[in-house]
């Protein structure tokens, strides 16, 4: 959720500054700090879920929060999440590997894309969206 929320925060305020591709400005940050985290000794750059949950942000910042709603944030975010259909965690393929709290072990995966190892996009939503990710 982090990745999610600093992304969608990034997006939103390129989005209000008038960016032309929030959404792929966004992704693009994302991109570079990963890259710069891996010579920083950071255990996670590139965990297989951190890119894809930086265009999900980004998507929900830029395309989906709306300000002026009546909808609390959180009932926006639900709102986002719940449009995409998600499966029962349990559905997950890696679900047995996933770590019970934070270990700082480094990710079983590592994934240098936006689209997910262990879960995928609906086809048209990724098909709407990568043409706007800067590479």
């Amino acid at each position: 959720m982090v990745h999610f929320m600093f992304y969608a925060g990034k997006a939103a305020t390129y989005k209000a500054d008038g960016v032309t591709n929030p959404v792929g400005q966004a992704v693009q940050d994302g991109y570079h700090q990963e890259f710069y985290d891996q010579f920083r000794d950071s255990w996670s750059a590139y965990s297989y879920e951190d890119l894809p949950s930086d265009l999900l942000g980004a998507m929900f910042g830029s395309d989906f929060f709306d300000p002026t709603s009546s909808m609390t944030f959180a009932e926006q975010v639900q709102a986002f999440f719940a449009g995409l259909n998600p499966l029962p965690p349990t559905s997950a393929p890696n679900y047995s590997r996933l770590p019970q709290r934070d270990s700082k072990n480094p990710p079983i995966a590592r994934n240098k894309t936006t689209r997910g190892m262990f879960t995928l996009l609906p086809e048209p939503l990724h098909e709407e969206v990568t043409h706007r990710i800067i590479y």
